[in-house]
């Protein structure tokens, strides 16, 4: 009986965290067409720009208000058997990331990040590769 109750709590447990994912915008697009996710009190935005560039926006609680007024990304890129640092600069309302020379998205794996919003620090988010929304 015990096991039986502990296998039911997993269970529900688990189909929490995925629907929490959903009321999160993991399945659909952001408001600049990318893909979110949600490090903490605040969104992230990944807009895939080209193989070695990417653009990241930090967006408050309500997808809206995109800064980089005392903000930072720390961008991870995974390949096979290496990860790369992505360098991110700060543009008018986002932060523009690329890749080295030689390093392509295309054979990348996943993105991670390590988003500061306004001097609020986020959680590590991934974004795996190729992007895509996650299905219901």
């Amino acid at each position: 009986m015990n096991a039986l109750f502990k296998g039911a709590t997993v269970l529900i447990i688990s189909s929490l965290v995925n629907l929490q994912a959903f009321a999160h915008g993991e399945d659909k697009p952001g408001p600049n067409g990318g893909y979110i996710r949600m490090p903490g009190g605040f969104h992230t935005e990944l807009v895939q720009t080209n193989n070695q560039k990417f653009k990241v926006y930090l967006l408050d609680i309500n997808w809206q208000n995109p800064t980089v007024k005392d903000s930072s990304i720390e961008a991870t890129v995974s390949f096979k058997s290496e990860n790369t640092a992505a360098s991110c600069k700060p543009e008018d309302n986002f932060f523009s990331c690329e890749l080295p020379k030689g390093k392509s998205l295309k054979s990348a794996k996943e993105i991670s990040l390590k988003p500061v919003r306004e001097k609020m620090a986020g959680i590590l988010v991934k974004y795996d590769l190729p992007l895509r929304f996650s299905a219901h």
